[in-house]
């Protein structure tokens, strides 16, 4: 229910609106009257009111000098002005300050009810607006919670128990499947980019399924299997050949080369048969390497694009060259996104 304040210097006026509206059946209060604008300021900071319906031409402090001191004080009212034929400049001043409503004196009960109920649509639509934005603000907090969730239980430690126990938590509050579905992403994901060695294959193929999971349970399973497989496959560079650490080591410190190719490696750093060395690689690090090259400049551009980097600038740093069209598509097909769309998303700060 929408509180309201009444404000008019003749009490003839004020009183008989006061009584001649049915309130109720407006799904509004009336909250009180007032005879000037500085008793209607006063009772505005006791009682909150929603709408403020007030004479504009009033002796003293006037009902325009309430709605500039009301907006110099930023509080959010709707307000209704009564207006005579000759005050048109009073009313056209109180538009400069947002006032959308207002009422031709002399009028009747119907022009009155008309125009508090539009007043009353406006609070509603403000409402609504706070209601989306405050939930907008919400869950982006949440799945920023999520990645910083992800990342914890990759780094293991004594953490990782409570990484999971907040993982589960947060599934278990979200108020619709699509928004538990977003929430387990961003957590597999930033779990996914902590941990090394890991098949690329594998983690598209379990964000598919998560997003086509039919209930919270299912992807809290489906999201556990995920990391036990990590795990798993997760296979530390020490076990790896020395030469494929070397092209491992070579690769991190030159992906952003566009010409950079396991041939090249092969031949001039490593000084050996190309074909053998892609066997190898696949065998040791559990996928090939133009996938392991495609995730790594994948991670880099993320951390960029978070810092607030332009995607073009970003595309030349982890090896795209002039080609920020091919970088988008590679970016879309690791993330499922545009580079522009993760960056708003993820961007540092927000």
């Amino acid at each position: 229910m929408w509180k309201i304040i009444l404000v008019d210097d003749e009490k003839v006026i004020r009183e008989t609106i006061g009584q001649v509206l049915r309130w109720e059946d407006m799904g509004i209060e009336l909250a009180g009257i007032c005879k000037n604008g500085l008793e209607a300021f006063d009772m505005i900071v006791d009682e909150s009111p929603d709408i403020v319906l007030t004479d504009i031409c009033m002796p003293g402090f006037s009902g325009l000098d309430l709605i500039e001191k009301v907006c110099s004080s930023q509080i959010d009212i709707e307000f209704v002005i009564l207006s005579g034929y000759g005050e048109f400049d009073y009313a056209q001043k109180a538009m400069e300050y947002g006032v959308k409503h207002y009422i031709l004196k002399p009028c009747d009960e119907r022009q009155i009810r008309e125009v508090i109920e539009k007043a009353a649509a406006a609070c509603e639509k403000k409402r609504l607006t706070r209601e989306r934005e405050s939930n907008v603000v919400r869950r982006e907090q949440i799945l920023r919670t999520m990645r910083e969730i992800g990342t914890t239980l990759a780094e293991g430690g004594e953490r990782k128990a409570q990484a999971l126990e907040d993982f589960r938590r947060q599934l278990e509050a979200s108020e619709d499947l699509s928004f538990a579905k977003a929430t387990a992403v961003q957590f597999l994901l930033s779990f996914w980019q902590a941990v090394d060695g890991v098949s690329q294959l594998m983690w598209l193929n379990l964000l598919f399924d998560v997003n086509a999971a039919l209930d919270m349970q299912q992807i809290w399973e489906l999201s556990i299997q995920g990391i036990q497989q990590a795990h798993i496959a997760h296979k530390p560079q020490g076990t790896y050949k020395d030469y494929i650490k070397k092209c491992i080591s070579y690769t991190n410190e030159h992906y952003g080369d566009p010409s950079l190719t396991l041939k090249w490696i092969s031949e001039n750093v490593l000084y050996m048969n190309v074909d053998y060395v892609s066997k190898q690689f696949l065998s040791q690090v559990g996928e090939k390497f133009s996938a392991y090259l495609g995730s790594l400049r994948i991670k880099k551009a993320q951390a960029l694009l978070a810092n607030g980097e332009k995607v073009n600038a970003v595309a030349q740093e982890v090896g795209c060259g002039n080609n920020p069209q091919y970088f988008s598509q590679m970016f879309k097909k690791y993330t499922g996104m545009s580079p522009k769309n993760w960056q708003i998303q993820n961007e540092t700060g927000q």
